[in-house]
């Protein structure tokens, strides 16, 4: 699959073959909408807790004798049935909605979305990185040039201290998410608009789906 080359005017220089090996293939849907949903229900966090009857305040006493006033039996104010009492199967945060997604489904799901970035004309390399030292201006002048109207997943490859003024630099930028192509996986890819990174950067993930075939 060819993969256009854009300099840092946003001219088109040239293109690259990349991923090669799965441009005939195709990928289930259902499969990367399984592993998308994986991804989402994993990064969820159970805030809502609601108090049973134990950990209500109060109650101790029995609020009356058990024979003789003629009311029902009752030993604790803090039960369900009363007002301010205890709550029967409600939401609780120790609930885990953990969901376990083998490897072998992330790895094709993620080749599956980075195939289709290419064919959609959403994948595109840079000739060259940005010079960018860490301020937000020096990122969005860069990224204004290449004119990508949407949100931009920029994939900068090497250590993290190479990575950090990109970083730092995208932190105010909502348009631009800068991540590690050793990493990111195919929900970020998801929700991005245009993926951009450079050649070192598409060798690593052409050495991450390598094994998907």
């Amino acid at each position: 699959m060819e993969i256009q080359i854009l300099n840092l005017e946003g001219k088109k220089v040239g293109t690259e073959k990349g991923f090669a090996d799965f441009e005939k293939k195709t990928f289930s849907p259902k499969l990367i909408h399984q592993v998308a949903v994986g991804y989402l229900t994993n990064m969820r966090i159970s805030r809502a807790h609601t108090k049973d009857r134990a950990e209500r305040r109060g109650g101790g006493i029995k609020p009356w004798r058990q024979k003789g006033t003629g009311r029902a039996r009752a030993g604790s104010s803090r039960s369900p049935i009363w007002r301010k009492g205890g709550v029967t199967f409600g939401p609780r945060t120790e609930k885990n909605y953990v969901v376990h997604t083998p490897n072998s489904m992330k790895k094709t799901a993620l080749v599956g979305v980075l195939a289709g970035k290419v064919k959609d004309g959403e994948f595109f390399l840079l000739d060259e990185m940005p010079k960018v030292t860490g301020k937000s201006k020096e990122l969005a002048a860069a990224f204004s040039k290449l004119k990508l109207n949407g949100k931009t997943l920029f994939l900068v490859a090497g250590t993290s201290e190479e990575r950090s003024p990109f970083l730092r630099a995208s932190k105010n930028n909502p348009q631009v998410e800068v991540k590690s192509p050793e990493s990111v996986n195919a929900i970020e890819i998801l929700n991005a608009t245009f993926i951009v990174t450079n050649a070192a950067g598409l060798k690593v993930l052409e050495n991450r789906v390598k094994k998907s075939k």
